[in-house]
C-alpha cells in the first residue's frame, strides 16, 4: 500500500490537501516519478509496505524468477519459455503466481505482449 499526500496553499490562504491511495506494487522508476511531482508542490510521499509470508516456490517456478532477474530487462513469455525450456501454456500460471506473490510485475503491452520482470 502507497499513501501520496499533496498540500498547495492557495492565494486565499486557504490550503488544499489531495491524498490517493496506491495499492499493489509500484516499479521503482514509478515511485520516482511521484516522488519529483510531489516534491514540485511541497506534498510528502509515504511508502508503507506491508510484509507478507511469500509462497515458496516449485522449482520451475524459482527458474523463471531467477531467469528474470539475470535479465537485463523485461522480458516477454516468448522469451522465458526459450531460456527457462517451459512451453508458454505451462509458463502463464507460473508467471500469475509470481506476480501475485510481488516476486514479478507485469508491465502492460500496448500494442504487443506483456512484459515481465522481477522484483529487485
Amino acid at each position: 500500500m502507497t499513501i501520496a499526500s499533496m498540500g498547495k496553499q492557495l492565494d486565499d490562504n486557504s490550503k488544499v490537501e489531495v491524498r490517493a491511495l496506491v495499492q499493489g506494487f509500484l516499479p521503482a522508476p514509478v515511485v520516482a516519478q511521484i516522488e519529483s511531482l510531489l516534491a514540485q508542490y511541497g506534498g510528502t510521499f509515504d511508502k508503507v509496505e506491508r510484509l507478507r509470508s511469500r509462497p515458496r516456490l516449485n522449482a520451475a517456478q524459482q527458474r523463471v524468477l531467477d531467469v528474470l532477474k539475470a535479465a537485463d530487462g523485461p522480458m516477454t513469455s516468448l522469451e522465458l519459455s526459450a531460456q527457462t525450456g517451459i512451453v508458454r501454456g505451462s509458463l502463464r500460471p507460473y508467471l500469475s503466481r509470481l506476480v501475485e506473490a510481488n516476486y514479478i510485475y507485469r508491465l502492460p503491452g500496448n500494442y504487443g505482449p506483456a512484459h515481465f520482470e522481477a522484483v529487485k
